[in-house]
């Protein structure tokens, strides 16, 4: 070889460089962080309650419109039933063990008592000839409390005590089964009032019956 040319050796790393190791100055890259176990649990938690959430919402929104849908109120409202009508004069009408047949009913009448005398009403006689009739298996009391008269404004009128001893009124009854009791229920109420509806029977455990006058 020319004088002065080293032998090359074989080319060596750079100083402190070892091989396998990264450049010297390039940052390692961190170690990637395993997800722990409460967060599996707690993504596993949220998942199902959003499920649930929208399971709920689907559900719920089909039977809105059927139950509370305004279309749906409206619809119901058209297929209700009517309310049933009031019995009226001349159909019985059962309340308890007594069957109660209003037959007439008349305002503005004239009563006289047992001395032939007219009664001065303070307003207006009106009157209800009634028929009440014994179904049950004992003997029942019958009071002419059990008819009354009922105004528009919801008042009740009972009937007059001046009338107790008119011939024919119904006033105290004993009736036995099988039988039935006729007679006429006086009623001393204003001259502007006139009531469309009676109410017949009723007591402690029992409520009266309404009857249409016309």
């Amino acid at each position: 070889s020319p004088y002065g040319q080293q032998p090359q050796y074989g080319q060596q790393a750079a100083y402190g460089q070892h091989p396998g190791q990264p450049p010297y100055g390039a940052a390692p890259q961190p170690p990637k962080k395993k997800m722990g176990a409460g967060k599996v649990v707690m993504l596993v938690l949220v998942g199902l309650v959003v499920l649930i959430v929208g399971v709920s919402a689907l559900s719920g929104g089909g039977d809105g419109d059927q139950a509370g849908g305004p279309g749906s109120n409206a619809a119901k409202g058209d297929t209700d039933p009517e309310a049933p009508a009031l019995p009226a004069l001349g159909d019985p009408v059962v309340v308890d063990d007594l069957e109660f047949t209003l037959t007439k009913f008349k305002c503005g009448v004239t009563v006289k008592d047992i001395t032939d005398s007219k009664l001065k009403p303070q307003g207006q006689f009106c009157k209800v000839s009634v028929a009440v009739k014994n179904v049950g298996k004992s003997e029942e009391h019958l009071f002419d409390e059990a008819v009354k008269l009922l105004g528009d404004d919801e008042n009740e009128f009972s009937p007059s005590s001046d009338t107790f001893f008119v011939k024919n009124a119904l006033s105290w009854e004993t009736i036995n089964p099988g039988n039935t009791v006729k007679g006429v229920v006086y009623f001393d109420i204003p001259k502007d009032v006139e009531p469309k509806v009676a109410a017949v029977g009723g007591g402690l455990f029992s409520e009266p019956a309404e009857v249409a006058l016309s």
